[in-house]
């Protein structure tokens, strides 16, 4: 009879925790799959700071590598190129992936279009730079070289025909503005190309299309604007230096600019 008690209770202690650790697996599953449906339609409806925080959740929950994916997906509609690329690469190591190319290719272009922005961003924090030592110039009653106005001091205010300076301050970050707005449009419009590219995002490409759209029109209006500040500028300056100054936009990969020659 003590055999009997003995072998109830080893049996007990063994196969208890089993039984545990299945239920608990079967709450993960269950949890984990509640919330990619939620993490699913925060990305159908742009929200994929949440959708990406969902994915992550479900894929802690669950380690399937797919959910790897999809949160490569939602790091690129928001313009984070690199950790979209990371993510990536990621999922290829860890899925059993049928084309393995387009993913690669996939990334390659992630990589690029990162590499783009940083510059793009490098040069709008130049250009901001340039406008704020403009600025600084101004209240200082300086010019460009450096030194004081004769008349004037760091105290007064700068002449009136110093505006030529905004002006083309101005109209540089425009410019830089439209060739950001150029680049997210062309990412929109490659996000709606590529998406559901494996079969594993189901979210409408509708929104991507008419981000293009806005985009498109955005670094238009920005170039208009751009070009016609510069060119206003470049008339002050040519007024008040009685110069010869040659105005012409400048189209490049590395985006959109002007030049400007002449004699001051």
């Amino acid at each position: 009879m003590r055999a009997a008690v003995v072998i109830v209770v080893v049996l007990a202690s063994v196969i208890a925790p089993r039984i545990a650790a299945a239920d608990g697996g079967r709450d993960d599953e269950a949890r984990a799959k509640r919330v990619y449906l939620q993490a699913e339609q925060d990305y159908a409806a742009g929200r994929y700071e949440r959708a990406v925080a969902g994915y992550k959740e479900a894929y802690d929950l669950s380690d399937k590598p797919q959910l790897l994916f999809n949160i490569g997906n939602a790091y690129e509609r928001l313009n984070r190129y690199h950790d979209a690329a990371v993510y990536l690469r990621r999922y290829l190591e860890l899925a059993e992936v049928e084309n393995r190319r387009a993913v690669e290719q996939r990334i390659k272009r992630l990589e690029q279009k990162d590499d783009e922005q940083k510059a793009m961003l490098a040069k709008l924090a130049a250009a901001k730079a340039a406008e704020a030592e403009l600025e600084k110039e101004r209240a200082e009653g300086r010019d460009p070289g450096g030194e004081v106005r004769e008349g004037s001091s760091g105290d007064t205010a700068p002449a009136v025909t110093d505006r030529y300076k905004w002006w083309l301050g101005g109209g540089a970050v425009a410019l830089v503005a439209a060739g950001v707005f150029g680049l997210a449009s062309y990412s929109a419009g490659n996000q709606a190309e590529h998406q559901c590219a494996m079969g594993l995002c189901p979210a409408s490409a509708g929104g991507d299309l008419t981000r293009e759209r806005v985009f498109a029109v955005a670094a238009d209006a920005s170039a208009v604007l751009g070009l016609a500040a510069v060119g206003y500028g470049s008339y002050l300056l040519w007024k008040q230096r009685d110069a010869s100054v040659a105005i012409a936009p400048v189209l490049s990969a590395d985006g959109v600019g002007v030049s400007i020659a002449g004699a001051l």
